[in-house]
């Protein structure tokens, strides 16, 4: 086995040396000082900018969300009055486009895109209701957590509206994935509905009786329980014609 070298002690710098090291430092810097304070000043340059980028940023993100809140609140007011919504969808369609297109790096922003699809979906306009809710799913990464739920569900509606029920069911179970309590309860009676007009009696049926299981005081009960005494009713098999 090889012998281990014992380090060498490092010599103390003694004052001669350390005159000289100070006195070829002081003359780099004379020689240098442009660069070095071009870097200085890089260096300041850079603290001064992130620093106005937070100030930014949070400039930002507040007029972000001044803009979001008027649209949501837009949309708020729809269930207060009777007759056309229209309009109003429209309008607050209008401001959360306004919030995506200014600011589409803020949380607002990103936002922005599930509603506009709420917007969307809301005006029939099923395609482009489809196209903002990936849109947001796209953008929104790890943020929103809360809303990528309500995303699969509102993309199991479009489909379901334009009658593509494959489509529907796919997302639908998504949402039954990463959905929770209500909201998980809700993926059933939407799957159910979605068999069921596929023509999938047997799936449905299951699926209506999992969602009064899980779900017995919902206010969808009733429904579901309608839903069971016809879906899941046997139909009458087939009598012989008497014989002649």
């Amino acid at each position: 086995m090889a012998k281990i070298k014992p380090l060498k002690k490092k010599e103390p710098l003694d004052p001669e040396t350390a005159l000289t090291v100070w006195q070829q430092t002081v003359a780099y810097v004379h020689d240098n000082i442009r660069q070095i304070g071009a870097l200085a000043l890089i260096g300041a340059v850079v603290i001064v900018a992130l620093s106005g980028w937070m100030v930014s940023r949070n400039r930002a993100e507040q007029e972000a969300l001044s803009l979001f809140s008027q649209a949501l609140a837009m949309m708020e007011k729809i269930g207060e009055k009777q007759g056309d919504n229209a309009t109003t969808y429209e309008a607050a369609l209008e401001k959360f486009k306004t919030v995506h297109q200014q600011h589409p790096s803020t949380k607002a922003g990103k936002a922005a895109l599930f509603y506009s699809g709420v917007c969307y979906f809301h005006l029939k306009k099923y395609d482009e209701a489809i196209t903002s809710y990936k849109n947001f799913l796209d953008s929104s990464g790890s943020t929103l957590p809360y809303l990528k739920a309500f995303t699969y569900e509102g993309l199991g509606y479009a489909h379901e509206m334009k009658n593509q029920y494959a489509e529907a069911i796919t997302w639908f179970e998504r949402q039954k994935q990463e959905g929770s309590g209500a909201l998980s309860g809700t993926t059933l009676l939407n799957l159910a509905r979605c068999y069921e007009a596929q023509g999938d009696r047997a799936r449905a049926c299951t699926l209506y009786q999992e969602f009064l299981e899980k779900q017995p005081n919902s206010s969808f009960k009733d429904l579901a329980k309608l839903k069971t005494a016809t879906v899941c009713t046997k139909a009458p098999a087939a009598t012989e014609a008497p014989k002649s």
